[in-house]
């Protein structure tokens, strides 16, 4: 469904937090949670990512339960991967 233009931000809600992912294999993915108090299943969930981030490392996130988003590093090289340990933001808001 599309909205219109101007929809209103319902909620926002803001983590600030340091994430040490394991090493990633080659064509691979590891996941890390995250507790947000007040985090929702459907929630949008923005990733302010760290200064530096390895070339080939691809991140996404989602509220996979309430109060918890779930934080995936997919590795798209043919090498394995070991992220350094950094600190991630995240914004979670709700438009409808």
């Amino acid at each position: 469904e599309l909205l219109n233009r101007g929809s209103p931000i319902m909620r926002t809600l803001a983590v600030v937090t340091t994430l040490d992912f394991p090493s990633i294999a080659a064509a691979g993915t590891q996941t890390l949670n995250v507790t947000c108090p007040g985090a929702v299943t459907g929630d949008v969930v923005a990733i302010g990512l760290p200064g530096t981030v390895n070339a080939g490392v691809v991140f996404d996130a989602r509220v996979s339960a309430n109060d918890t988003i779930t934080v995936r590093a997919s590795n798209i090289t043919a090498s394995p991967i070991d992220p350094a340990s950094a600190t991630y933001e995240f914004v979670v808001f709700r438009i409808v």
